[in-house]
């Protein structure tokens, strides 16, 4: 995982409240290289660069923590 991503996925969790740890960070990392890398052969998505997956893409996923309260560890979200 480069810094780069690292600090700009940490500081997007950061400015939701958020904490994701190392393992977590590197899961979407590795979704990111595969999401990039099948994009060549298939039209996945228009946004491919490291910032805009990491804003639109993953932030805006994980900012749904601002209304919905997951603090049980009976609920999910996929």
């Amino acid at each position: 995982m480069t810094d780069s991503f690292k600090q700009k996925l940490y500081k997007g969790a950061d400015e939701l409240g958020i904490s994701i740890s190392a393992s977590q960070a590197e899961q979407l990392y590795d979704f990111y290289q595969l999401l990039t890398e099948k994009n060549k052969v298939m039209n996945l998505t228009a946004i491919t660069d490291e910032d805009g997956v990491i804003s639109r893409h993953f932030i805006d996923s994980l900012s749904i923590v601002r209304v919905l309260d997951l603090s049980e560890h009976e609920k999910r979200v996929i």
